[in-house]
C-alpha cells in the first residue's frame, strides 16, 4: 500500500515483509522396533499359553510368527491377535510337541527385525482326585486387558499432554509407563495416576519437543500382561515479533492527515492524550484515536 499526504512531494510505502512458517508432522520413516519384547513360558499341557510384544515403525510392520523356524498360520490352536502397535500369538490348548522355540518377525521397506523367546510344557503329575481338589480352591483371576487404550497426542512446546486409559483384569494389574524401552518415573513435570476403578493416566505438565516419542503403557497380574502404545508430538512454538516502530509509523500516519498542516493538533486515545514525549503503541492498544484540530473533533478508528 502508499500513502500520499497532501501538499506533500514524498510517497511513504509500507511493505511488511513475507513470513512463511511450515511445519510437517509426517511421521519418521524408520525400521521396525520391538518397544516389548517376548518373554518366556512354561505352560502345563491342556492350559493356553500366550506370547505378546510391542512393535513401532513406519510404515506399519508385516508382523509373522515362527515355531522352531517354521511359519505359523492361524488354526483353531493358533490365534494371531493384532491391536494397533500389539501383536500377540496364542496357543488356546497346550500340547508336548508345542514345546520349543517361539520368534516374531517384524519387517517393513526399511529393515526387519526378529524377538526370539521359548515355550516350555510341562506334565501334570498331580493326581486326578487332587487336581479336583485344587481346581475348587483354586483363586479366581483373569489377565489384564485394556478396555481404553492410549491414543496419540499432539501439543505445542509448554503445553499439556496427557495419555489416558482403562485396564481390567483379577486381581488388579500393576501398571508401567516407558518411553521407548526406558520406564518412567514420576516427577516434577510428569504426573502418574493409577485409580481403583481401572482407569488411570500420565500427564507431561509442560512438554517440550525432547519429550516427543512412543510411550507404552504396561499393565501386568500374575495371570499375564497386556500393553497398548502411542505416541506424542509436541511442536516446536512460532513466536511472530512485530517491529514495534513501524506499527508507531503506520498508526501515526493514518491520523495525522489533514488538509491542513500549519495546524496544531492533539491526539488522544480513548480521549486520553498520546504520542507525547516518545509514547508509542503497542499490539494491545486497539481502540479509538482522535485528534483535535483547534476546536473541532474528529474520530479515526485503526
Amino acid at each position: 500500500t502508499s500513502l500520499q499526504l497532501p501538499g506533500k512531494s514524498k510517497t511513504l510505502e509500507l511493505k511488511p515483509e513475507e513470513k512463511k512458517f511450515t511445519s510437517s508432522l509426517e511421521k519418521k520413516k524408520e525400521r521396525p522396533i520391538f518397544v516389548t519384547q517376548l518373554t518366556p513360558a512354561a505352560v502345563t499341557i491342556g492350559n493356553s499359553a500366550r506370547f505378546t510384544v510391542t512393535i513401532s515403525g513406519f510404515p506399519k510392520p508385516n508382523v509373522q510368527w515362527f515355531h522352531n523356524g517354521k511359519v505359523i498360520k492361524t488354526s483353531s490352536i493358533y490365534k494371531i491377535v493384532e491391536e494397533r502397535d500389539e501383536y500377540s500369538l496364542i496357543i488356546t490348548e497346550v500340547k508336548k510337541e508345542y514345546e520349543g522355540e517361539y520368534s516374531c518377525t517384524a519387517s517393513n521397506k526399511f529393515g526387519q527385525t526378529t524377538c526370539t523367546t521359548t515355550l516350555k510344557v510341562q506334565v501334570s503329575d498331580v493326581p486326578p482326585a487332587e487336581k479336583w481338589v485344587e481346581e475348587m480352591f483354586k483363586i479366581p483371576g483373569e489377565p489384564p486387558h485394556f478396555t481404553t487404550q492410549i491414543i496419540p497426542v499432539q501439543c505445542a512446546e509448554g503445553c499439556e499432554a496427557k495419555f489416558q486409559y482403562k485396564v481390567i483384569g483379577t486381581p488388579h494389574p500393576q501398571v508401567q509407563w516407558f518411553k521407548g524401552n526406558q520406564e518412567i518415573k514420576p516427577s516434577l513435570n510428569c504426573c502418574v495416576v493409577t485409580d481403583p476403578d481401572g482407569t488411570g493416566f500420565l500427564i507431561m505438565i509442560d512438554a517440550q519437543q525432547r519429550d516427543s516419542g512412543l510411550y507404552t503403557c504396561r499393565a501386568s497380574n500374575p495371570f499375564g500382561e497386556a500393553t497398548c502404545s502411542a505416541e506424542l508430538i509436541v511442536i516446536r512454538k512460532i513466536i511472530i515479533c512485530f517491529d514495534l516502530f513501524e506499527f508507531w509509523l503506520l498508526v501515526s500516519l493514518c491520523i495525522t492527515v489533514s488538509m491542513f498542516y500549519n495546524v496544531l493538533y492533539s491526539y488522544f486515545y480513548h480521549r486520553t492524550p498520546f504520542f507525547q514525549k516518545g509514547a508509542g503503541v503497542s499490539g494491545g492498544s486497539e481502540g479509538t484515536y482522535s485528534h483535535v484540530p483547534v476546536r473541532s473533533y474528529r474520530h479515526c478508528p485503526i
